[in-house]
């Protein structure tokens, strides 16, 4: 057993260096020692209320949520409600509790179905309506003859709008945290465009799984469209362009585009100028072969990445040919030269 006080310092040690039953341990809020748990990255844990994980979980969630679902509809089961009042009692009490956890949560609507799934089948009953009652009606409202209980994707849905808007709106922390990851994502993108202002069935594929991305797809799959602005890649000199686009018009196929948008991150490139010599009429032979060198620098930060294989460089160097090159040219020479730089000698 290792016990750490607060005036000692953390050390390093591997796995193989502890013995079987080791346990770490730190003073808690009584000033009684206790003990860590270790949880794999994957491994949920309720946090404030919600199912939080490094790896997000989102099977933890669909559990917890089902869980509160149950167990109000349990109480409501053994106790005498008059039926008016039930729906009132559906918003005003379990609805709350569902809703509380719903910006973090990208669930389909499918699945909140499920999860209401319990409450609707005591409650329907108790309203006086009955169980098997469409749900396209029991979500409607009250002015197209529903029954007005809010669907739940539909509030999680605003909750996402809502949480966009008037935290980038009011500058909050949590706005310049979305700030910077719709700047991530449209780097990996590579695209002129912010990522919500891309089709995503087009540029998916190029995007880390995030919160982000998962609003993305939901709002487009409900046509529904939000706009961010965000410094755009720029453009270095005449006749550049940026590199993915430049592979998008060569209409490559998905697994193509991927590939070739890792090596374009391997080598920290956004444009044809940064792969390009500084007279802008040859690919330098570094980017060529997929090496990095002190030539390019990039004035942003990159995820690290692991360098593409062989075969994926071998599509790079088609895909280039195909898009900018002279045909089997071994000096790489470009078909139309870049123009004059924009940036100043002394940047």
């Amino acid at each position: 057993m290792m016990r750490l006080a607060i005036t000692e310092q953390w050390t390093f040690k591997r796995k193989n260096q502890l013995l079987p039953d080791h346990r770490l341990q730190i003073p808690g809020l009584s000033g009684k020692f206790e003990s860590l748990r270790r949880l794999e990255p994957g491994e949920a844990e309720k946090t404030l209320g919600v199912m939080l994980a490094p790896l997000e979980d989102q099977k933890a969630h669909v559990t917890h949520l089902k869980g509160i679902a149950k167990r109000w509809a349990e109480q409501v089961a053994s106790g005498h409600l008059h039926k008016y009042d039930v729906i009132p009692l559906i918003k005003s009490t379990v609805m709350k509790s569902l809703e509380y956890p719903m910006t973090l949560l990208t669930l389909e609507a499918a699945t909140w179905v499920d999860i209401m799934s319990p409450v609707l089948q005591v409650c329907l009953p108790k309203a006086g309506i009955c169980r098997s009652f469409p749900c396209d009606m029991v979500f409607a409202p009250l002015k197209f003859q529903g029954l007005g209980i809010p669907h739940p994707f539909g509030s999680q849905v605003s909750k996402h709008i809502e949480t966009l808007l008037r935290h980038s709106t009011n500058k909050t922390k949590t706005g310049a945290y979305l700030e910077a990851a719709l700047q991530e994502h449209q780097l990996e993108t590579g695209t002129s465009f912010g990522i919500f202002q891309q089709d995503y069935c087009n540029t998916a594929v190029l995007a880390s799984d995030t919160w982000i991305k998962r609003v993305w797809k939901e709002l487009e799959n409900m046509d529904i469209y939000v706009a961010f602005d965000s410094p755009a890649l720029p453009l270095r000199c005449v006749g550049d362009a940026l590199l993915v686009e430049v592979f998008m018009d060569l209409e490559v196929n998905q697994d193509d585009l991927k590939w070739l948008n890792s090596c374009r991150m391997f080598l920290q490139a956004c444009t044809v100028s940064d792969i390009v010599t500084a007279d802008g009429r040859c690919i330098r032979q570094s980017a060529w072969c997929g090496e990095r060198d002190g030539i390019h620098r990039s004035p942003y930060q990159w995820p690290r990445t692991v360098r593409p294989n062989r075969n994926h460089w071998r599509l790079w160097q088609d895909t280039l040919t195909r898009a900018l090159l002279q045909s089997d040219d071994p000096s790489h020479h470009l078909r139309q030269p870049l123009g004059t730089w924009f940036d100043s000698i002394d940047d």
